[in-house]
């Protein structure tokens, strides 16, 4: 999520200006209000067809304590790695481990052309 987070939606340092008080840009807000994203409607239909949503927080911005007062506490929390061995996993495992429920490992790969 690093692009879609920093320098996607938030993004401080935007050198167009289009950021609010919070970093947070100003052409993206206004597009997300023009499409009237509908969160509440996309929990009722999971509820509906009985999939668990899956709703990612960034902690990059904020501390694990503020982003757990957001969340409703029946919700399974997956805990994101890199590799299973690296300096970020380790330091997320010792963190997190205690609050959440799974620890995923990604492999990231990428076409050369």
């Amino acid at each position: 999520m690093g692009r879609c987070i920093y320098g996607g939606i938030y993004d401080p340092g935007n050198k167009n200006g289009l950021v609010d008080e919070n970093g947070f840009r100003t052409d993206v807000i206004d597009c997300m209000k023009e499409l009237k994203v509908p969160i509440n409607e996309f929990m009722k239909w999971c509820e509906i067809i009985e999939a668990q949503p899956y709703l990612a927080l960034n902690m990059g911005t904020g501390t694990l304590e503020e982003a757990l007062k957001q969340l409703d506490p029946t919700i399974k929390l997956v805990l994101c790695g890199k590799d299973g061995h690296s300096d970020w996993d380790r330091y997320v495992l010792q963190e997190c481990l205690k609050v959440t429920d799974l620890h995923s490992i990604n492999i990231y790969t990428f076409d050369m052309e």
